[in-house]
């Protein structure tokens, strides 16, 4: 799966943790995108704010193609992508399982964007 997602985007390099591109959601002049493999599926965070919805879409895909495991409640609307990524990272939370950074971030946005 990350491969199908890295070979979509321009000008991947790897870092630590993952890898970073140019995000297909904006004139990017240099890699502001961060692409990494969480537990559930893989993280896209943008760090000049363009949300998973409209990185996917510049890219062909949609939110939910993101997670390894086929989610079968989930539509194309982004608040319920946001309210399915609140659930897995409270659910990981209560579990004692720590969020990585990207994962925190985008339980963050997905807070900040309900309100």
């Amino acid at each position: 799966m990350i491969n199908t997602i890295l070979d979509r985007l321009s000008n991947v390099r790897k870092r630590a943790g993952g890898w970073q591109s140019k995000c297909p959601a904006h004139r990017d002049g240099g890699p502001s995108l961060s692409i990494s493999e969480g537990r559930k599926g893989v993280l896209l965070h943008c760090h000049a704010g363009c949300s998973v919805t409209d990185i996917c879409t510049a890219i062909g895909l949609h939110p939910k193609d993101l997670f390894y495991e086929k989610l079968r409640t989930i539509s194309k609307n982004e608040s319920d992508l946001d309210e399915y990524i609140i659930a897995i990272a409270r659910s990981d939370l209560r579990s004692g399982k720590p969020l990585t950074p990207d994962e925190e971030q985008l339980y963050i946005d997905a807070i900040r964007r309900r309100f």
